[in-house]
């Protein structure tokens, strides 16, 4: 006898269809848990990927502009 058939005062067949009911619950409730690990897992891996080429594309154009920083001299025309 389950807490269920104490408290609700049910007959067998209802009782046992009540414990299906939880059998399911259990089933479903850790799987929901394993999907929304695995969205979250999908999700970070693109945000990663999306970070990394923004800061990829940033890197290429800092380093292939043609104009000199401000203040930068070439090694033969320093004062020192």
């Amino acid at each position: 006898m389950t807490i269920a058939a104490y408290v609700l005062y049910l007959d067998q067949g209802t009782l046992d269809a009540l414990q299906w009911g939880i059998v399911i619950a259990r089933v479903l409730v850790p799987l929901g848990f394993l999907i929304a690990l695995l969205q979250a897992d999908r999700f970070a891996g693109m945000a990663l990927r999306t970070m990394l080429e923004e800061s990829y594309d940033c890197v290429v154009e800092k380093l292939t502009r043609r104009e000199r920083p401000a203040g930068w001299l070439p090694p033969g025309e320093r004062g020192s």
